[in-house]
């Protein structure tokens, strides 16, 4: 395995039997506010696995002996497309809690609603990522098919999408309806589900539009920043660290001053993803790379339309989005003459001197160290791409 997918794993893809077993095993006689010998305190994922069937035993109702399909047909979903995947959103609501709460409420109560609540983020990202699979003509997701392949040709996916999705509102009322900043919870899930849609529309849309029309334009960093901004930074880096302050009763008027350093994290993590998918083996990933078959707007081709010569642009935008095999050599071997992999490393290295700047000298203390575990978890990871 790559030992940039493997480090990043550890994080947050956890890919042994403690998924499955520890998401398969609910008791009617647990509760939240049990304690446990087991409880994993100290490890954001276990954590957040510990607690997966209660997110999805209270995401639908499970009363009414006329939805019992329904309720089958859900359990299989969440199980089949939530546990074993990257849990990216969720750890960073963990992570940002656990670092500005203080030490006197870090209970184990506490701990288990915080992890309810990143459940409340991630089933969402789950029902959004499994919408991605449709949109781009995905077959395999986390090394196995997607969901949508498993299903019979009368089915559709596109309901368990949004029982997830309005599911994870059920969650968030059923756990968090007197807490006192309820209302700014659920109308930040609102915002959470709109922008991700917003981006997969602009990202959709950019793409289709590229190939019917090849015009450069549409693959220009400045659009990408914007489909970003949608789909990956405020589910990211605006919603799953405000999340963690209303959670703490924190202010969250400390948070705008280090805005800008939280949206350079996001433009990061979607330019890592967009890594990921052109260099990194498909057995790392979990998934069939698609960016440049489908002329997708990424990283990498604003990149190439700010550094290329005129003659690699011509060969780029002439190549780019296509599915035959010599025009995907080319782009590739455009990749290569601007040394992408050079340039990503740059990039990383850039950010993490300006986080480390602007946390050791402007931002709030609790703040700096939000920006310091995101950094070190996150973006301080060797990755070993190939061309």
């Amino acid at each position: 395995m790559n030992p940039a997918i493997r480090a990043l794993r550890r994080l947050y893809s956890q890919q042994t039997a403690l998924t499955m077993s520890r998401a398969g095993r609910l008791y009617n006689k647990t509760n939240l506010a049990e304690s446990s010998d087991e409880f994993p305190k100290n490890d954001s994922l276990k954590l957040m696995m510990y607690h997966y069937p209660f997110s999805i035993r209270d995401s639908i109702p499970r009363h009414d002996s006329e939805v019992t399909d329904v309720v089958k047909r859900f359990d299989q979903f969440c199980y089949y497309a939530g546990p074993e995947r990257e849990l990216y959103v969720g750890t960073i609501v963990l992570d940002c809690y656990q670092v500005i709460e203080s030490a006197d409420n870090l209970t184990v109560k506490n701990l288990r609603l915080a992890s309810i609540l990143a459940w409340v983020f991630e089933n969402i990202t789950t029902g959004c990522i499994v919408g991605d699979d449709l949109l781009d003509g995905h077959g395999v997701r986390w090394n196995k098919p997607c969901w949508h392949k498993t299903l019979p040709a009368n089915q559709t996916s596109f309901l368990d999408i949004k029982k997830i999705q309005t599911g994870a509102k059920l969650l968030l009322c059923k756990y968090f309806r007197n807490h006192p900043n309820f209302p700014q919870l659920l109308n930040l899930i609102c915002e959470f589900v709109h922008c991700i849609h917003l981006g997969q529309t602009v990202d959709f849309n950019l793409s289709e539009a590229f190939r019917k029309t090849r015009d450069g334009d549409l693959l220009k960093m400045e659009n990408y920043k914007t489909l970003v901004m949608y789909k990956t930074g405020f589910p990211l880096y605006v919603a799953a660290p405000l999340g963690a302050m209303y959670l703490a009763n924190f202010d969250t008027h400390r948070y705008f001053p280090s805005k800008h350093i939280f949206e350079k994290l996001y433009i990061y993590r979607q330019a890592q993803n967009d890594m990921w998918d052109c260099f990194c083996a498909h057995k790392d990933v979990g998934k069939t790379p698609s960016d440049v078959v489908n002329g997708k707007t990424t990283w990498i081709s604003g990149t190439v339309l700010l550094e290329a010569n005129r003659r690699q642009l011509k060969k780029f935008l002439e190549n780019y989005g296509r599915e035959d095999i010599e025009s995907q050599r080319i782009v590739f071997e455009i990749f290569d003459e601007l040394d992408i992999v050079g340039l990503f490393r740059k990039f990383r290295r850039d950010l993490m001197w300006e986080c480390d700047e602007h946390a050791s000298s402007v931002a709030h203390p609790a703040v700096a160290k939000m920006i310091h575990v995101l950094v070190e978890k996150y973006v301080n990871v060797y990755e070993d791409y190939e061309l």
